[in-house]
């Protein structure tokens, strides 16, 4: 007698906690492949779309393709079933975290503060937002941050109040 193998289709809401348990246990490469079926699958779903484009920039480093989804996810959330008067701040933490390991602090701050907008107790969001820190303002305040000389002077500073 051969054996009948029965494959249940599984919902994206199981693929995000089996991705969401390895991103955990800090197993990204396992967590991306899976990440990849659940967009491979239901590339519509926000969930699986923020889960994927945060796992691309950490996995694959490609930076403005996960970008790209996960700000992908914020628009896919308005056209999906999900409960419109709930907020889901994790999409606003995993676009901030990829903007982060993209290098652009300031945009990712800006997303982790979307983010609690919606919830204020999210604790993700708030250590995120903790290992960011708080900036001193520019040395010489009618300079921008950017410019060169607020820049080195502002490297001078932390090196001299950390010593």
């Amino acid at each position: 007698m051969e054996e009948e193998t029965v494959t249940t289709a599984r919902s994206p809401k199981d693929y995000l906690e089996e991705v969401r348990v390895l991103i955990r246990r800090k197993n990204y490469n396992s967590a991306f492949v899976i990440a990849r079926e659940a967009y491979e699958r239901y590339p519509e779903d926000p969930f699986a779309l923020s889960y994927y484009g945060l796992l691309l920039v950490l996995v694959a480093k490609k930076n403005k393709d996960g970008i790209k989804i996960a700000k992908r996810a914020l628009k896919a959330l308005k056209k999906s079933e999900y409960n419109q008067r709930t907020s889901y701040p994790v999409l606003h933490l995993n676009l901030g975290r990829a903007y982060l390991l993209s290098g652009d602090k300031n945009t990712a701050f800006d997303e982790f503060h979307k983010g609690l907008a919606r919830d204020k107790e999210n604790t993700d969001l708030t250590w995120e937002l903790k290992k960011l820190g708080i900036r001193r303002p520019p040395v010489i305040p009618f300079l921008p941050r950017s410019f060169f000389i607020n820049k080195h002077l502002g490297k001078l500073r932390h090196w001299i109040l950390t010593r």
